[in-house]
């Protein structure tokens, strides 16, 4: 996939499903539907250079939940985007990952710490209740 990244969903969907790629999997499994709001980001946050602050207003949303890999970076970078726009943020735990294990752990507790974000596990929000809110 490095390298071949050219705005361009549906071309980068069939390339990503077409390659004996890990992601490939994860990528079959949860392909964007037609109804879906989709925004590519060209660099660690989406904010950056993306639609996104835009679609955010346009939708009235004031809670986001974050999820991806990679936890100390993409996910991390996001974050402290959508906290310095004032979102109430949730990352669960078991939703992110690292390229290095080790890596994971530290990031949440930034994000906790410094962010207030919730990172309690998928299983421990109350996904109803944050819907109603």
């Amino acid at each position: 996939f490095t390298g071949r990244w050219r705005s361009d969903l549906s071309q980068l969907l069939a390339t990503g499903t077409q390659m004996n790629t890990p992601g490939r999997p994860l990528l079959t499994m949860h392909a964007p539907q037609p109804t879906d709001y989709v925004v590519l980001k060209p660099k660690h946050s989406g904010f950056f250079a993306t639609p996104l602050e835009s679609l955010l207003v346009y939708l009235g949303a004031r809670h986001l939940v974050l999820a991806g890999f990679t936890t100390d970076q993409c996910v991390l970078f996001t974050a402290s985007d959508a906290f310095l726009r004032d979102y109430r943020l949730h990352v669960p735990a078991d939703c992110t990952d690292t390229v290095e294990p080790q890596d994971k752990a530290p990031a949440l507790h930034l994000m906790e710490k410094r962010l207030h974000v919730d990172t309690r596990s998928s299983e421990a929000i109350d996904w109803a209740a944050l819907a109603r809110s």
